[in-house]
């Protein structure tokens, strides 16, 4: 899973053809609301777009796309109690229950999470990060989110620790009703902070939390697709030589999306094993050495699971290879759309593309 993404933030090391070490030379296309075949036109008039460039430069509020359709009361203009308990998405959720949505339904986009203010916070981290022996794009998004990553980290640690804690309380509840001693009063205690703590942490915290990473995991890709479009416009000829349309495309698309997918596991690489051998501790507390059998076959499946991973990472790289290629004869053909025409080539490649 994990592959893809390692290979989309090679691409911006300073050894790589398509390297950042020009960004502060180049202006940033990143208000620019195209498609990718108008991509591929601008890309044919390099002249052209270097002009609109060095306009953009010049004019950047001029450029700035704004989407005025369906301004619905979103998550920036939602109360405090609105935002703690989703009220604000409510009238989406009536809506869609009764009609298929549409942009008109949709409401504007958080402003932190627009493409414009999040490359002028990026643009701010790299030109500090260039000037280091080995610059590196990962340091600089880590330095962009760091204040959301330890928020998130400190959360989900929240989150583990109160999973651990429900069995504890329940073996604490269960202990008093089975002695029969203490008042009512501590049951009644011993049940109220089992409801709360599951409504709390299980219910409202996680799912803010969650909603949190997302969203910065959104914000990362919309970062490296506007870097990978500017370069795909801007870069010379001789440098995209060793990248095809297809890999270009795919870096966009699902490479850039597997980036969402690595912040949603991120704070899982640490929390995993603290959670797992604050269970176990407990295990062995509560059953003694009846957990040895259990605890052996979690340790014998381990090797067996990262088989599985790896071999699955191989099949990924497999499909991705297979898709850039794709991709590519697609492109090739749309391009040569006329001569596939005259020559009555449709067949043949409907089979290749099929």
């Amino acid at each position: 899973m994990l592959a893809p993404s390692a290979h989309l933030l090679s691409l911006f090391t300073p050894h790589a053809s398509l390297s950042l070490s020009s960004l502060d030379a180049q202006p940033r296309l990143i208000a620019r609301n195209v498609s990718m075949d108008e991509a591929h036109e601008l890309k044919k008039q390099q002249s052209s777009d270097l002009m609109d460039i060095e306009a953009i430069k010049a004019h950047p509020a001029s450029v700035i796309h704004t989407n005025t359709v369906g301004e619905r009361k979103g998550l920036d203009n939602a109360g405090f109690f609105s935002q703690l308990f989703w009220f604000w998405i409510s009238d989406l959720v009536k809506t869609a229950a009764v009609a298929p949505l549409t942009m008109a339904h949709l409401g504007s986009l958080p402003e932190d999470s627009k493409c414009t203010p999040l490359m002028l916070r990026f643009d701010a981290e790299w030109s500090k990060e260039r000037r280091k022996p080995k610059p590196s794009i990962i340091r600089a998004l880590m330095a962009m989110f760091r204040s959301v990553m330890f928020r998130t980290g400190a959360t989900e640690f929240s989150i583990k620790v109160s999973q651990l804690s429900i069995p504890v309380i329940v073996q604490l509840l269960l202990h008093w009703y089975a002695s029969g001693k203490g008042s009512v009063l501590t049951g009644i205690t011993y049940a109220l902070i089992l409801f709360g703590t599951a409504l709390l942490f299980q219910g409202l915290i996680q799912a803010h939390n969650f909603m949190l990473v997302y969203k910065t995991g959104m914000d990362i890709r919309t970062i490296l697709c506007a870097l990978i479009y500017e370069k795909a416009l801007t870069v010379a000829t001789s440098e995209r030589s060793g990248l095809t349309t297809g890999e270009i495309v795919n870096l966009m698309s699902a490479d850039a999306e597997k980036v969402v997918f690595t912040c949603l596991m991120f704070h899982g690489l640490w929390t995993t094993p603290l959670f797992l051998a604050a269970a176990i501790y407990l295990l062995v507390d509560l059953v003694g050495v009846a957990i040895v059998p259990g605890l052996a076959m979690l340790i014998c499946t381990a090797p067996i699971q990262g088989f599985v991973i790896s071999q699955q990472h191989k099949l990924q790289r497999a499909v991705m290879l297979k898709s850039d290629a794709r991709v590519k004869l697609v492109n090739e053909v749309l391009q040569g759309v006329r001569v596939v025409k005259y020559y009555n080539w449709e067949a043949s490649f409907e089979k290749r593309l099929g």
